[in-house]
């Protein structure tokens, strides 16, 4: 049984501190199997329009309670969001920006009540 300890990219099977089992693939490589118990996190994915936007949200994130990790796909970011943040906060903030066109967001695993 494994933790995860990160924000998943592209995975909308977990989330954040998820427990998991793996398999062993090719080379040693550990590959999802199955969830064993869920920590409640849900992530999102935010894709910017336009690039000068991403520290500002990020920042403004952070103060929600929320990390987030970029990826070498430029204006790609993963949001996670803990179990005791405001899902609407951040759901109401984010419907802002994309009103606006900024962002593009897409949800992996929400494990919030909506």
């Amino acid at each position: 049984t494994w933790r995860v300890d990160n924000i998943p990219f592209f995975s909308s099977e977990v989330s954040n501190r998820d427990s998991i089992t793996v398999l062993k693939g090719t080379d040693d490589a550990l590959l999802f199997d199955s969830v064993v118990s869920r920590g409640g996190h849900s992530t999102i994915r935010i894709f910017f329009n336009e690039a000068s936007k991403i520290s500002e949200v990020r920042a403004l994130l952070k103060n929600l309670g929320c990390s987030s990790e970029g990826t070498n796909i430029k204006r790609l970011i993963a949001v996670d969001i803990p179990p005791d943040v405001e899902m609407r906060k951040v759901e109401s903030y984010l419907e802002e920006l994309k009103s606006n066109d900024l962002i593009d967001v897409e949800h992996g695993l929400v494990q919030h009540p909506l």
